[in-house]
């Protein structure tokens, strides 16, 4: 008969596991916003526009960074995932306000 404790690292594997497919699809994610505000459509035509696409995008290659990070230290074996449970949260968080930013900024290029 197993214990709860020896249920444990089960239960930890599979959320590493669920954790890193959250992030590698938010990174796919990131590719598909930076491909919109690629887009000649969101062309920034005013001062303002300019440096709020840029702002986007720096924070989306630090987004990405950190994701990418994260990613390889939770596929290392030795780390536990308690670790970095928090800062995936955080990272989460941080996508959907650079999504809402994407979207915010689209709204106000089309309106120009």
């Amino acid at each position: 008969m197993k214990t709860p404790t020896e249920h444990s690292p089960n239960i930890r594997e599979s959320e590493k596991n669920a954790l890193v497919i959250r992030l590698e699809r938010t990174q796919k994610d990131l590719v598909q916003l930076r491909g919109q505000l690629d887009s000649y459509r969101c062309e920034p035509k005013t001062y303002g526009l300019f440096e709020y696409i840029e702002t986007l995008k720096k924070g989306m290659d630090k987004l990405s960074d950190t994701n990418t990070e994260i990613i390889d230290k939770l596929r290392e074996q030795r780390k536990a995932v308690s670790d970095h449970i928090e800062k995936a949260k955080q990272q989460f968080l941080k996508f959907d306000q650079l999504k809402d930013g994407v979207a915010d900024y689209r709204t106000k290029c089309i309106g120009h």
